[in-house]
């Protein structure tokens, strides 16, 4: 058996957090296992289908939020990710040198002061927002306050 499956078991650390589960890999040297994180990987149930228009559509568990979710703490929805689209929007969002990010920052940093907000929230709102303001001069620097 190579040496990097050896102890297997002892190196992979296995954590909830919502419906996802993170493995932490953990370093080993000559044998011995040290506690020192080699990576990360987050791992989140998701489904593929196939849109009504031929393209592909994934939708990921969510956990149920609120009171009643107390009672069923190990319950799921299922809503529709955008993640790639989304990913591919941010990635070209400031073209133009505009503020779009700083923007979602200052989003992100009111979203950590109000618990029921979340960044699919104000990713969300940003994109709408982008797509209604097309003009590259309301994104100015100067125009941050405005956005």
């Amino acid at each position: 058996m190579p040496e990097e499956l050896r102890n297997i078991k002892d190196r992979i650390k296995l954590r909830r957090h919502g419906p996802a589960v993170q493995m932490d890999v953990m370093e080993m040297s000559s044998g011995i296992i040290l506690t020192k994180k080699l990576y990360s990987v987050d791992m989140v149930p998701t489904i593929q289908t196939e849109g009504a228009d031929g393209e592909d559509e994934y939708y990921v568990a969510k956990p149920i939020k609120g009171r009643r979710a107390r009672a069923r703490a190990s319950l799921n929805s299922w809503r529709q990710s955008f993640s790639l689209e989304e990913k591919a929007l941010l990635s070209t969002l400031d073209k133009d040198n505009g503020c779009r990010k700083q923007v979602l920052r200052i989003l992100k940093v009111m979203r950590n002061r109000e618990s029921w907000l979340t960044s699919y929230h104000f990713k969300a709102a940003l994109l709408y927002m982008a797509v209604e303001l097309e003009d590259p001069e309301d994104w100015r620097d100067e125009h941050i306050g405005r956005r």
